[in-house]
């Protein structure tokens, strides 16, 4: 694989480090409201009071 991109195994391997630490690395408070973000509105329950019931909903989900 080094060979065929022309650089030494070292760089190969500095940048598959490199790939595999920004894969696992922890999400920042902005990745986290991004992913929460883009969540919103896929999800119906049919229920038009969960902003004021969301304590009992949770609570009844969790029982089950």
């Amino acid at each position: 694989m080094a060979a065929r991109q022309g650089i030494s195994i070292a760089k190969l391997i500095r940048q598959s480090i490199d790939i595999l630490l920004s894969r696992n690395a922890e999400p920042t408070p902005e990745d986290r409201y991004r992913r929460a973000a883009g969540r919103q509105g896929r999800f119906h329950s049919g229920r038009r009071d969960v902003a004021e019931r969301h304590d009992e909903y949770l609570s009844e989900g969790y029982s089950r």
